[in-house]
């Protein structure tokens, strides 16, 4: 990805980045392909890089629209939600107030949780059978191989946005999503 196809992107209305991004994209390393993008836009998306509101606005619109469109395009759903909470996390904590539902801290913790396919009782037990079977397989959180074994890798999904979680949760204000997190954190040991 080049500055200048970066800087077409931009000017592409929002209704049409998809078929832009489509007509682009390459056959081969898609994932790397969209994280250029999602990173540069990121870039501009950091209250430090950008001038006035509107502006900011308008580059955390694209990253959540660029996060969004990857994971159409087959990014992981709890990497798209990492990469939410890393941005939703960045802009609480500078103090600059961005009009953006989409990274309100709540919101993007319950999508983040919604990626979990599993409740934190079952990933404890699984976490203690991997640990008696002295399976390494949850050792590789974010690993895109993937084991044989569906809990094993939910599991890893989880351990991979547990420090996103963290990460948000002083931001949260919501009783259900302060709850619901501090479940997790709270368990989050217990989960190596």
């Amino acid at each position: 990805m080049t500055e200048e196809l970066y800087r077409e992107l931009r000017a592409v209305e929002p209704a049409r980045r998809w078929l832009w991004l489509s007509d682009r994209a390459p056959g081969e390393l898609r994932g790397h392909w969209w994280l250029a993008f999602i990173e540069r836009a990121e870039f501009d998306a950091s209250p430090a890089h950008t001038a006035s509101p509107e502006g900011l606005r308008d580059s955390v619109d694209l990253v959540v629209d660029l996060i969004d469109l990857a994971e159409r395009d087959g990014m992981p759903r709890h990497y798209a939600a990492g990469r939410l909470a890393m941005l939703a996390s960045s802009l609480a904590r500078s103090g600059q107030p961005v009009e953006a539902p989409q990274v309100d801290p709540d919101r993007v913790a319950r999508r983040m949780l919604a990626t979990f396919r599993l409740d934190p009782g079952q990933a404890v037990a699984v976490a203690a059978r991997l640990r008696a079977a002295g399976d390494n397989a949850g050792d590789s959180a974010g690993d895109d191989a993937g084991t044989d074994d569906p809990e094993a890798d939910a599991l890893d999904e989880i351990r991979w946005l547990l420090p996103d979680l963290e990460l948000l949760a002083p931001y949260l204000t919501g009783a259900g999503p302060i709850d619901d997190v501090r479940q997790w954190l709270d368990e989050s040991t217990r989960l190596s």
